[in-house]
């Protein structure tokens, strides 16, 4: 029985065989000078150092490069209060391949003091796990994401990132979203509804879960959304798109927002609208006739429903140049007037001006006051010419007429006036055919009777000169 094996040494030899081929790098440690009295296979592949060239060998020695790095401070801290160390990425510049070359490496790393039965360190265990490739590949991640995030910090676009549903907490946010939003960057971390409570009942909540449940990435147009900003609600333009992130297990854990405030361009088109439908409000409700010709051929872009009457034309003329249309146009010389102005730039007004148009097959003479004014473009070049004019026919046959009865009048009190004293035959008929001559405007004048077929020259005034 004296030479069989006691308990205590059977169980320190499968202990030191489990250490000596456990699968994490492990070396033990005599203190206090932090020899080496143990290192497994796996430490020796770590260090890319044999067992025999470390045992008796203090750490110290043989990772000099660690002086002034804090690990052997780290390690006498341990041995001063006793208490075990754990870093799941410890790094450390060293020479870990044992070829002269130093390397910025990553452990886990743990180190658990041994004590006596009085309480005394007498040994430590340092277990170590080269992590380096994982630290390295999950920092080129984080780097590409650092990276990727100042872009869009620095984008003009609206950028923000929400995780998880139903939450959707604000993870990232750049400074257009602030802007476009009226917030700061206190929101985030927030859920977006505490952050935007009035959009509950607008399309977006829904259109989220959306990208989240399906995994499908939404596209809109141009989308309107009412946010509050300064106590007051505020109608803000967005197109944008919504992005959904996937894990590695390609599950959605959240979704990009990336968005453009339009709002400016949006109430400045809507201005333009507006100001567009009052301009042609104004042309095509107005009594007035009121025509846009474009370009040298005068082609008819806007003509409203007075001038088309007056001019006996339909719609289909629109797009077409004047002068194909209205012939007519060229041969009483408006063309060249056309022209002049859109050449020159200067009007031409023109009042009671008779003008020649086809009325039901037949030629009729009809009046116009007009004017031709030059069309410029945002840079004062001409580009067409506006004509804006009034039918003033019966007017001018009124007039006619009238000043035709006044005329007539003035000479039958002329010609009575002349003829009260005469009671001569002769003088009488002498008289009347050179008044009448002159109401006619006539350069001669007969005073004849008719007999049968003869007709009976009895006076006659003849113009001198």
């Amino acid at each position: 029985m004296e030479n069989e094996p006691r308990l205590s040494e059977i169980n320190l030899k499968q202990l030191q065989h489990i250490l000596l081929n456990a699968p994490a790098a492990i070396a033990v440690y005599e203190m206090p000078e932090f020899k080496y009295i143990l290192a497994n296979k796996a430490y020796e592949k770590l260090t890319n150092r044999k067992a025999a060239d470390l045992l008796g060998k203090s750490f110290r020695n043989v990772f000099p490069e660690l002086n002034g790095t804090g690990t052997f401070e780290l390690f006498d801290t341990i041995l001063i209060n006793g208490e075990s160390f754990t870093d799941p990425e410890y790094p450390a510049i060293v020479d870990i391949k044992n070829d002269g070359v130093l390397q910025q490496c990553y452990f886990n790393f743990s180190m658990e003091p041994l004590k006596n039965d009085s309480g005394e360190i007498y040994a430590m265990v340092a277990t170590t796990c080269d992590i380096t490739e994982q630290v390295e590949a999950r920092k080129k991640v984080e780097d590409t994401e650092t990276q990727f995030k100042n872009v869009l910090l620095l984008s003009p676009n609206i950028f923000v990132i929400l995780e998880g549903f139903p939450e959707m907490i604000i993870t990232f946010a750049n400074e257009p979203l602030f802007k476009s939003w009226g917030k700061t960057a206190s929101i985030i971390g927030q859920p977006l509804m505490t952050v935007l409570p009035e959009i509950e009942d607008q399309p977006f909540p829904k259109l989220l879960q959306q990208v989240f449940e399906t995994g499908k990435t939404y596209n809109s147009k141009e989308e309107k959304a009412v946010i509050i900003k300064n106590g007051a609600p505020v109608d803000t333009y967005f197109v944008y798109v919504y992005q959904p992130i996937f894990n590695d297990a390609h599950k959605v854990t959240g979704v990009t927002v990336m968005a453009t405030d339009i709002t400016e361009q949006v109430i400045a088109r809507k201005a333009s609208e507006e100001s567009e439908y009052l301009y042609n409000e104004m042309i095509y409700s107005s009594p007035f006739m009121i025509s846009i010709l474009k370009g040298e051929n005068m082609i008819i872009e806007i003509a409203n429903d007075t001038i088309l009457s007056s001019w006996g034309k339909e719609k289909e003329v629109i797009g077409k140049s004047i002068f194909d249309v209205m012939p007519e146009v060229i041969e009483q010389g408006f063309d060249k007037l056309l022209l002049n102005v859109y050449r020159t730039g200067e009007p031409f007004l023109a009042n009671e001006t008779p003008v020649t148009l086809p009325r039901n097959g037949v030629n009729k003479i009809i009046y116009y006051n007009f004017v031709y004014q030059a069309q410029r473009n945002i840079d004062g070049a001409i580009v067409g010419v506006a004509i804006l004019a009034n039918e003033v026919t019966s007017s001018v046959e009124q007039n006619n007429k009238r000043k035709e009865n006044e005329k007539q009048k003035t000479f039958l009190l002329q010609l009575s006036d002349a003829l009260r004293p005469l009671d001569n035959p002769v003088e009488i008929e002498e008289v009347v055919t050179k008044i009448t001559r002159d109401f006619m405007d006539a350069d001669w004048c007969l005073y004849a009777t008719i007999e049968g077929n003869i007709l009976l020259i009895l006076r006659d005034a003849v113009r001198e000169g």
